[in-house]
C-alpha cells in the first residue's frame, strides 16, 4: 500500500511539473512574440520618421501624422 501511495505521488508530480514547465513554456514564448513585436513596432516607426516629405505623401499622411503614429498615437 505504500508503494502505491509513493508511486501515485510521483506520478502526480510528474504531471504537475510536466503542466508548470508547459505553461513557463508558454509563457517565455509570449514574453519572446511580444519582445521581437515591440522591437518591429520601435523600427518602423523610426523608418517613418526618417521619411521626406515626398515620401510621405506617396503613402498618403503628413508629417504631423506620422510623428504621431511614431510616439504611438
Amino acid at each position: 500500500m505504500a508503494t502505491l501511495m509513493r508511486q501515485s505521488h510521483h506520478q502526480h508530480w510528474g504531471h504537475s511539473s510536466y503542466n508548470f514547465l508547459q505553461h513557463l513554456g508558454n509563457f517565455l514564448r509570449s514574453i519572446g512574440k511580444r519582445m521581437k513585436r515591440h522591437s518591429q513596432l520601435t523600427e518602423q516607426r523610426r523608418q517613418l520618421l526618417e521619411m521626406d516629405a515626398y515620401q510621405l505623401k506617396d503613402i498618403g499622411i503628413s508629417r504631423a501624422e506620422a510623428v504621431r503614429a511614431a510616439r504611438g498615437h
